[in-house]
């Protein structure tokens, strides 16, 4: 579980570096907030809820928002790793 912790959090690291894209549906910010607040909730409960798995499976779907912004921030490559840790741990 450690290493999706470790992969939503570098997540909100290249989030926080990134801009906007025009393909996603939603913002850098946006997103970024929803995994923060995604894993405090974790830290608190030591599980994700439903509703929380929900969240971030539909960001880390193929040509979702973290896709369309990775894509056209240049993290592109490093969100394919990511997705596959995260596709481990939220199905």
């Amino acid at each position: 579980m450690q290493d999706l912790i470790s992969a939503l959090e570098k997540t909100i690291g290249f989030l926080e570096k990134s801009e906007d894209s025009a393909w996603s549906n939603k913002t850098a910010l946006e997103a970024k907030n929803i995994l923060i607040k995604e894993l405090k909730i974790f830290e608190e409960k030591q599980t994700f809820s439903f509703f929380g798995k929900t969240k971030i499976k539909f960001l880390f779907l193929p040509t979702g928002a973290l896709q369309e912004i990775s894509i056209d921030n240049g993290w592109g490559d490093e969100y394919l790793k990511i997705s596959e840790i995260v596709d481990k741990y939220i199905v």
